[in-house]
């Protein structure tokens, strides 16, 4: 009960026997004790029934719906951040409690941040040695001549019109990525890979003079004579045409893949072949799905 009420309980304690005599009722002693607590009683269910009504009701519905905000808060997955509840449950305390409660938040743990998995670097397969990588036929950018270079260090130079063997030679490593080659002419050869097709030659004459080197092309390996197409040999040419066939021709989409396309017959007809690891086969099937197979004879 609240200072004010209990004044007036008391003052209606001390006026109402006065009340009573003003009136000529004639009381005793135990009568005004007994309106006394009477009155009193009176006052205090008023007053208790005030304080329900003015105060706690609207306290209690104040609460609930604090309550009821709350969950709801707790339920919204927007609201992760402990400094955005914060301030969420302030402003609704503002607007719905007003004056009358205040709360203590209590954020819940502060959210860890979530480390990234390191990224594991894909492995780089182990590079071949260069005798290695050098081995196979490569053409030179304008003349008529082929370079062949062997895994076991071997080296010669041949003309592809007459078939003339014009040097030959024998490499050795001098670094991991230069291979030094004397050749029967007496010119030297440095030889380097820049790309797994391209390889570069810085070239010395038999008097020991700097030549122009030479930036060579490996062969593709499909280059020579097939047996087995319809019509009989056919002799594939480094730049795409089929010999004595002007209106037929290959191609290779991908150079990363051993894929082939040949057109005849100005595109009428077409296979799509694949060349074998060991590079002596292809095979595949024609556009109406007949099974096509050739063998390299040269």
């Amino acid at each position: 009960m609240t200072r004010t009420a209990t004044m007036r309980v008391l003052f209606w304690l001390l006026l109402t026997p006065f009340a009573a005599i003003a009136a000529g009722e004639e009381l005793t002693t135990r009568d005004i004790i007994r309106r006394a607590e009477e009155a009193a009683s009176e006052k205090v269910r008023e007053s208790w029934e005030k304080f329900q009504t003015d105060i706690q009701a609207p306290l209690d519905q104040a609460r609930k719906e604090l309550n009821d905000a709350i969950t709801k808060l707790n339920a919204d997955k927007r609201f992760t951040d402990a400094q955005a509840v914060q301030k969420a449950l302030a402003d609704l305390e503002k607007t719905v409690m007003s004056k009358t409660v205040s709360i203590v938040i209590q954020p819940g743990p502060k959210p860890q941040p979530v480390k990234p998995e390191p990224v594991k670097p894909e492995p780089v397969p182990p590079q071949k040695p260069l005798l290695d990588r050098l081995a196979g036929k490569w053409t030179h950018p304008t003349a008529t001549l082929m370079y062949y270079f062997g895994q076991d260090g071997s080296f010669h130079e041949d003309d592809k019109v007459d078939g003339r063997v014009n040097a030959t030679g024998r490499g050795v490593l001098i670094t991991k990525d230069i291979a030094e080659f004397k050749l029967s002419n007496g010119f030297k050869i440095h030889a380097r890979m820049a790309s797994d097709d391209v390889a570069a030659l810085l070239i010395w004459g038999p008097a020991g003079n700097p030549v122009p080197g030479l930036v060579l092309q490996r062969q593709d390996p499909i280059i020579g004579r097939w047996q087995g197409f319809a019509g009989g040999v056919k002799e594939f040419l480094a730049n795409g045409e089929i010999r004595d066939l002007p209106s037929c021709s290959w191609q290779r989409p991908n150079p990363a893949q051993r894929s082939y396309v040949f057109s005849w017959n100005d595109g009428r007809s077409r296979d799509d072949l694949v060349l074998s690891p060991d590079g002596n086969v292809l095979e595949g099937k024609n556009k109406e799905g007949q099974v096509i197979r050739a063998q390299r004879i040269q």
